[in-house]
């Protein structure tokens, strides 16, 4: 935290993350997040600060650069842990960053504002037993990675050129290699979000 490197500048510099070699981490990240359409969840994030919000907060220096950075942390976990920006995506990632990011138990997970959603709401066609099974699992992955190394020890910005299994395995992340993307097409609510 005294060195205080820059996340935000790291992954906003496309030229770079372009450049960066085949298959690494910020190339990957690069790919994912030039989609024609996409919004990057950093975007979304940062409507924290929209209309002076996040500012009108008394918070230490120490604070602040925390969940500034924490904020970019969102789109480097899809890469890392393999599960897509879809709706089953997204709600496989918000399990998985519970464990990794905030070490909520499964129980307090399954009970968080953000974690009823995926485990009520959404009814992937992979039938509502193996859902159940993927967001423990996923949850159970991001606690495991985070025994490894807590994402707020992890210096993000050292990993982006290395490839991307190499990162995965040094920081104790198996990745989710099926496609969610058409879990909900039978889905009335799928097709609305």
């Amino acid at each position: 935290m005294a060195e205080r490197p820059d996340l935000g500048a790291a992954l906003s510099d496309s030229g770079a993350l372009k450049a960066m070699p085949a298959g690494s981490l910020g190339r990957t990240f690069y790919e994912a997040m030039d989609v024609p359409g996409g919004v990057p969840g950093f975007l979304l994030a940062a409507l924290i600060y929209k209309d002076g919000f996040f500012d009108s907060f008394e918070m230490s220096e120490d604070a602040e650069y925390y969940i500034t950075r924490s904020r970019w942390l969102h789109d480097l976990f899809h890469i890392v842990s393999g599960y897509g920006t879809d709706l089953p995506g997204e709600g496989l990632l918000i399990y998985f960053a519970l464990g990794y990011e905030h070490r909520v138990p499964y129980w307090a997970a399954s009970l968080a504002p953000l974690g009823i959603g995926p485990r009520v709401f959404i009814r992937p066609n992979c039938g509502q037993r193996r859902w159940r099974a993927l967001l423990r699992d996923a949850h159970a992955q991001g606690l495991a990675a985070n025994r490894v190394c807590p994402p707020e020890c992890v210096p993000w910005e050292e990993l982006l050129p290395r490839p991307l299994d190499e990162v995965r395995k040094e920081l104790g992340i198996v990745p989710f290699l099926e496609d969610t993307s058409r879990w909900l097409d039978h889905s009335w609510f799928g097709r609305q979000a």
